[in-house]
């Protein structure tokens, strides 16, 4: 049970990676001071916070253990967080820098 749960937690790391790259890559197409702005800026919050939630919950409940000793679990956790703010600063210094190439 421990493989299956292992096997399940990992492409979520791929969910939050491209939801992370779909809101920052396509920041510019929404409409600055709108509601249509707002709603990718709600979903991009949520998902860094229920992914990680979500990744712990299967995890419970197909090993059915209250208390999370796998260092695999929060290594994976840990790794997608850093993967993610990676790519948050990678694609913020790539916009900030065409930018300036553009005026």
């Amino acid at each position: 049970m421990l493989f299956y749960a292992r096997l399940l937690i990992t492409p979520l790391i791929l969910v939050e990676l491209g939801i992370v790259a779909w809101y920052f890559l396509y920041w510019d197409l929404f409409p600055q001071y709108s509601i249509k702005r707002l709603v990718p800026w709600l979903i991009f919050i949520i998902s860094l916070v229920t992914i990680p939630l979500l990744q712990i919950g299967i995890y419970r409940a197909i090993t059915s253990v209250k208390a999370i000793e796998d260092i695999f679990v929060f290594l994976v956790i840990f790794l997608e967080s850093l993967l993610s703010a990676a790519l948050i600063f990678y694609l913020l210094l790539k916009r900030r820098s065409q930018k300036r190439e553009s005026e």
